[in-house]
C-alpha cells in the first residue's frame, strides 16, 4: 500500500515535489530558508515521555519526507523518507522566564533543518521558571505548509494518545531500495512530459519581456548598503477569548475574517506599509482538490495553495460590508483569473541559481511594494493541542525565514505576517514584523497589537 510522502514504493521511485514546492527550495539554496514554527505553552509541568512519543510518532507522519534530487540534469526531485530521529528529545538547559520565550523560540529556529539532508523538522522543550512548560516545533516549510504540520502533529497525538491515526496518511514504514536506472528512467519521462509545460512557460517569459515587465523581480532596491548581519525579527502572540472575538466581530458588523483583515490591515497602516494608499494583503488560498500528499500521486504538494493579491484602502476596515465584498472580490478574481507568472513555474529546474530568488519572489507574489502576508487557518482541530498527550492550555505559531541578513529585509522592503486561528476557545493572532527603516523591538510591537486590538475593542493576552 501506498503511504503518504513516501519516498519509495513497491522499488519504484516516488512522487516528483511539486514546482512551487521545487522553488521553495531553491529560494532557500539562494539564501531564503522559510520554515514554520509552532509553540505550546502548558500553565505547568509537562509529561516529558509524552512529549517524546508523539515526537517519534512523528517519524511516520508528512513533516518526516526529505528531498531527493534527481541523478537526471534537470530533472525534478522527488520525495524520499527521513530517517528516523536518533537523537533525544532536546531539552533547554535552565528554565527561562515568559519573556525570554520568543528569544528561545528563535534559537530553535535557528537550530539544524535542511530539507534535503536532515533533519526536516525539530522538537525541542522549555521549562519556564514559573513552573510552566514550552514544546517547540520547527518545520521546513520546503516539506509542509502549516495545515500539513498541524494534521501531522494532531495525527501522531492521536496515534499516541488514542492508538488512533489513519495509516493510510502516513509515510512509509519501510525503506525500500530503488535502482538508479529505474529512477534515471523515471526522470527522463517526467522530463519529457513537462517539455510542453516549459515551451509554454518559455514563451511567456519572452512576452513579459518584450513587454518590459519585471519578471524577475521588480522587488524597490535601497541605495544603500545595509550589510550582512542577521536580522531578528520580533514576533508576538495575542490570545483573545473565542466568544469576545466573536462578539466583536458582531459588533462590528462583519465575521471572524473580516475582523482579521481589519486589524491586518490597521497594523500595516500603523506600521507603515501602506503604498498609492492601498495595504495590498498576500492571502494563501487552498487550492481545489488539493492534492497535498496525495496517495498513490506521480506528484505531491507540501504547499497547495494559490496567492490571492488583495489591496484594502485603510478606511473600509470601519465598513465591514464593504471590507467583506473588497475580500470576496479579490478571491474571486485569484481563483477565476490565476496569476500568469505562474505559468514560469515548469522553468523552475532550469533557472540559474542568481536569479532563484527572483523568480521565487516573482511566483509567490513578492515582488509587490511592502506587501503583508495574511493567513487565517479557520478552526484549528482540537487534537493539534495534544503534542505533549494532554492538551496544551495555549498554542500560537509563526512563519519565518531564517538567517536573514540586513540587505535581503532591505531587497523585501521589510517583513510583515500575520498568521491567526482558533482552537481551545481562543483566538490567536500572531505577528512577526520587522523593517529596515524603522527597526523595532519585540515590546513596541507587542504595544502596536495591543493598540489596533483595542481600537477594535478587543482585549488580549499578549506573549
Amino acid at each position: 500500500m501506498t503511504r503518504r510522502g513516501s519516498g519509495q514504493r513497491g522499488g519504484e521511485p516516488g512522487p516528483v515535489v511539486s514546482y512551487v514546492d521545487h522553488a521553495l527550495l531553491l529560494a532557500r539554496s539562494a539564501g531564503q530558508d522559510a520554515v514554520l514554527q509552532a509553540l505550546w505553552i502548558y500553565d505547568g509541568p509537562v509529561d516529558v515521555s509524552a512529549v517524546e512519543a508523539v515526537r517519534c510518532a512523528l517519524a511516520d507522519e508528512q513533516i518526516s519526507r526529505l528531498i531527493a534530487r534527481s541523478p537526471v540534469p534537470f530533472g525534478r526531485p522527488r520525495w524520499v523518507r527521513a530517517p528516523a530521529p536518533s537523537d533525544d528529545l532536546e531539552v533547554a538547559g535552565r528554565p527561562r522566564p515568559i519573556e525570554e520565550l520568543f528569544a528561545w523560540a528563535d534559537e530553535q529556529v535557528d537550530g539544524p533543518l535542511d530539507p534535503v539532508h536532515g533533519p526536516p523538522w525539530r522538537m525541542s522543550l522549555l521549562p519556564l521558571t514559573d513552573g510552566r512548560a514550552v514544546v517547540s516545533l520547527v518545520v521546513s516549510h520546503c516539506v509542509a505548509d502549516a495545515i500539513g504540520a498541524f494534521e501531522s502533529v494532531s495525527r501522531a497525538a492521536a496515534a499516541v494518545v488514542d492508538g488512533a491515526g489513519d495509516r493510510d496518511r502516513r509515510v512509509a514504514t519501510t525503506s525500500i531500495p530503488v535502482r538508479r536506472s529505474a529512477m534515471v528512467r523515471a526522470d527522463l519521462h517526467h522530463l519529457v512530459a513537462d517539455l510542453p509545460a516549459v515551451a509554454r512557460g518559455l514563451v511567456r517569459a519572452l512576452r513579459m519581456l518584450m513587454a518590459d515587465r519585471p519578471w524577475c523581480g521588480g522587488v524597490a532596491r535601497s541605495p544603500v548598503d545595509h550589510g550582512t548581519g542577521l536580522v531578528t525579527m520580533p514576533t508576538v502572540a495575542a490570545f483573545v477569548d473565542l466568544a469576545v472575538w466573536n462578539e466583536s466581530a458582531e459588533s462590528l458588523g462583519g465575521t471572524s475574517s473580516s475582523l482579521l483583515t481589519g486589524v491586518t490591515v490597521r497594523l500595516a497602516e500603523r506600521l507603515e506599509r501602506v503604498r498609492d494608499g492601498r495595504v495590498l494583503l498576500l492571502v494563501p488560498l487552498q487550492n481545489a482538490g488539493d492534492e497535498r500528499g496525495r496517495v498513490g500521486g506521480a506528484e505531491s504538494a507540501a504547499n497547495s495553495v494559490t496567492l490571492a493579491r488583495i489591496a484594502i484602502d485603510p478606511s473600509d476596515v470601519v465598513d465591514h460590508n464593504r471590507l467583506r465584498a473588497v475580500v470576496r472580490a479579490g478571491i474571486a478574481a485569484a481563483r477565476d483569473r490565476p496569476d500568469p507568472t505562474r505559468a514560469l513555474l515548469p522553468l523552475v529546474p532550469f533557472v540559474p541559481r542568481r536569479l532563484v530568488g527572483a523568480l521565487a519572489e516573482t511566483a509567490f507574489g513578492f515582488a509587490a511594494d511592502r506587501p503583508v502576508n495574511l493567513s487565517g487557518l479557520g478552526d484549528l482541530p482540537a487534537g493539534v493541542l495534544r503534542i505533549g498527550g494532554t492538551p496544551a492550555d495555549r498554542l500560537c505559531f509563526r512563519g519565518v525565514d531564517r538567517k536573514v541578513v540586513e540587505a535581503d529585509l532591505a531587497r523585501r522592503g521589510g517583513v510583515l505576517t500575520v498568521a491567526a486561528g482558533a482552537i481551545g476557545g481562543s483566538f490567536v493572532v500572531n505577528v512577526t514584523a520587522a523593517d529596515p527603516t524603522r527597526p523595532a523591538t519585540r515590546e513596541e510591537l507587542r504595544h502596536v497589537v495591543a493598540e489596533v486590538l483595542g481600537d477594535f475593542g478587543v482585549t488580549a493576552e499578549i506573549v
